[in-house]
């Protein structure tokens, strides 16, 4: 059978722009589902390690791998801390400690769950194959790289070495993370995806019939558009005004970007929320700093309203203002909480928390690099004289000099085991008193505006 010319061009063309656009579409597919895994797996790694911190190896060496390890004071107190974590943060299905018995096995030590759920006792075999190793070969975090499914439940399963006083590895925090946002997602993206590829069929076969320059141009727009989103832009939008099949495939692609969007954002917001909350848990250790953080975050926001900042601009400062002393959790609490003055060996070292929570926070992935600046720069002074860069003036971002006047106007209003509270009035004569050395001025002056207002003055 012979086929005309224009028919030949036809099938060339519906072959081409089906084949093109099919990979494009599920080139976005996948790329989004390993952004979404991978931010889960970079969060389980903060959770797993912040936990193992927390722990005392040398209480935890104490604890005998038996059912009567239960019935030691070392047992309640790690399972205590365990069991904080895990009310803190709602993503978390198990957590537990695993520690090797004198036969070289992997057992469980600790366990937080309740007894009426899947609950190990100490000396309970451990599943090696969850684990990715051996207990000898087990130097840092690890993250089990495969979805586990447990009933209607997905998660990830990861790991942290416990240390002693000797620096010796002395057990694992084992933490299984629900991942049931990555499961929504793939769920969103494949349905989308699903009638974006039924529909692509349909129309290729258009395309290639009309033979049109005028359809042509609107699939390089959405072409365009898929390599746009594959690059990570989630929020574009592809501008394609039509009322036939093209339009209907932009609408389409248009409403699985604001899905793919939205569920990532979502994901975004609970590994945040969790960092948030390990924060808060470290605060409410000690009665002079509980609620701290999120006082500061509330005067960062009226501030950066005051100044007009973007809607971005607030929420981001908001969210790391609540971190910004994540970095303590690797200072010793002789030296947070110490009544006296600080030596110099000291106070050194706790100037070494901005750098630590700069750290701590790497990992997350979707943090601009440039907005840790909030938690490594929030002790920097406009004269220069702060740490841990010295940066001086214009050196330090907007964003930055907001969350140093509240983190100190804060701390001045609350007692602290050095000095009770000045009042709202002498804390803001403090701050003018530095404007310009410590504090930059058109910050102080928007706070004070917002505590006499509230004042009704």
């Amino acid at each position: 059978m012979k086929f005309s010319l224009s028919i030949k061009i036809a099938l060339l063309l519906f072959t081409l722009i089906f084949a093109i656009t099919s990979i494009a579409l599920f080139f976005v597919y996948q790329n989004t589902i390993d952004r979404s895994v991978k931010d889960v797996r970079s969060s389980l790694l903060m959770i797993a390690r912040l936990t193992a911190v927390l722990i005392d190896g040398d209480q935890h060496k104490a604890i005998p791998l038996t059912r009567e390890g239960m019935r030691t004071h070392e047992y309640e107190l790690i399972r205590e801390k365990l069991r904080r974590v895990r009310l803190e943060n709602s993503l978390i299905r198990y957590i537990y400690t695993i520690a090797q018995n004198d036969n070289n096995e992997l057992v469980f030590a600790v366990d937080a769950a309740d007894e009426n759920e899947f609950f190990s006792v100490p000396g309970e075999r451990y599943d090696t194959s969850q684990l990715g190793g051996e207990f000898e070969e087990f130097v840092d975090t690890h993250v089990k790289k495969e979805l586990i499914t447990e009933g209607w439940q997905t998660f990830i399963s990861g790991y942290a070495p416990i240390f002693d006083s000797e620096g010796k590895r002395v057990a694992l925090v084992g933490v299984d993370i629900l991942s049931d946002v990555v499961a929504q997602a793939k769920e969103v993206t494949g349905k989308t995806f699903f009638y974006i590829f039924l529909l692509n069929i349909f129309l290729s076969l258009l395309l290639g019939c009309l033979l049109s320059l005028k359809l042509t141009k609107p699939i390089k727009r959405l072409l365009a558009g898929t390599r746009i989103i594959a690059a990570g832009n989630l929020e574009h939008q592809v501008d394609i005004k039509r009322s036939d099949e093209i339009g209907e495939l932009a609408d389409s692609f248009n409403e699985m970007a604001r899905s793919l969007s939205k569920s990532y954002k979502n994901l975004k917001m609970s590994f945040i929320n969790a960092l948030r909350s390990l924060t808060l848990a470290l605060e409410a250790k000690d009665a002079y700093t509980k609620g701290h953080s999120e006082r500061v975050a509330k005067y960062c926001r009226k501030i950066a309203e005051e100044l007009g900042l973007s809607g971005d601009e607030i929420e981001t400062l908001e969210n790391l203002a609540v971190m910004h002393d994540i970095g303590k959790i690797g200072i010793q609490e002789a030296i947070l909480n110490k009544p006296e003055e600080l030596t110099e060996a000291e106070r050194d070292i706790i100037e070494q928390h901005p750098m630590i929570g700069e750290d701590i926070l790497k990992p997350i992935t979707f943090l601009d690099p440039d907005l840790l600046s909030l938690i490594r720069s929030h002790h920097e002074r406009p004269d220069g004289t702060g740490y841990p860069d010295g940066l001086r003036g214009d050196e330090i971002p907007l964003l930055v000099s907001i969350l140093t006047v509240a983190d100190a106007y804060d701390a001045m209003i609350t007692n602290r085991p050095y000095r009770k509270a000045l009042s709202p009035e002498k804390a803001l004569k403090e701050l003018w008193m530095c404007v310009n050395t410590q504090y930059n001025e058109k910050i102080v002056a928007a706070l004070e505006l917002i505590i006499k207002r509230e004042a009704g003055r």
